[in-house]
């Protein structure tokens, strides 16, 4: 009967536990509207970014190879820019994510 009843109470405790825990995930965290504009601002430079390479490479194709660093360039930022979005959006979810702020010169 004692054994019964220690289960009955630590399934209604642990019930209570996962209750608020869910409950605690969806409240709005401080700055998850910022981190989303932030992160959707990136994504956007990524698209223009794979826009700009598109239109270098049409370019090289027509024999212009001064385009060839400006390529590289786009395509850099656009590598960059899609790290960023992701860490962004990362970051809701996580404890840490890397920033420059972070680093010890």
């Amino acid at each position: 009967m004692l054994g019964a009843a220690v289960v009955g109470l630590a399934a209604l405790v642990g019930a209570g536990v996962y209750a608020q825990e869910r409950k605690s995930e969806e409240q709005p965290k401080p700055h998850e509207a910022q981190a989303d504009k932030t992160a959707d601002a990136c994504a956007d430079c990524m698209k223009q970014c794979a826009k700009a390479v598109r239109h270098c490479g049409r370019q090289l194709a027509d024999g212009k190879k001064e385009y060839l660093k400006c390529l590289e360039l786009c395509a850099d930022c656009m590598e960059m820019c899609g790290a960023a979005s992701k860490c962004c959006r990362w970051s809701r979810t996580a404890t840490t994510c890397w920033r420059p702020s972070a680093i010890r010169w």
